[in-house]
């Protein structure tokens, strides 16, 4: 296999997880807004950061 098409082949691969990643964020996002009463006090909000953060640091370590 060409160099060129393993490149091609592991960005694909990068944005497929990129993608996937941001879905599950936003659907975390929106569960939590519909269903946490405390406000922006709520430790939810704490725990979506936090997942976050993991997530996009676990993006970033794929690519390297």
């Amino acid at each position: 296999m060409e160099n060129k098409h393993v490149g091609i082949l592991i960005i694909g691969v990068t944005i497929i997880f990129f993608f996937i990643v941001m879905s599950f964020n936003v659907a975390l996002e929106n569960i939590i807004n519909e269903t946490c009463t405390h406000g922006l006090t709520c430790p939810m909000y704490t725990t979506l950061k936090n997942q976050k953060i993991i997530s996009y640091s676990l993006i970033e370590k794929r690519n390297k």
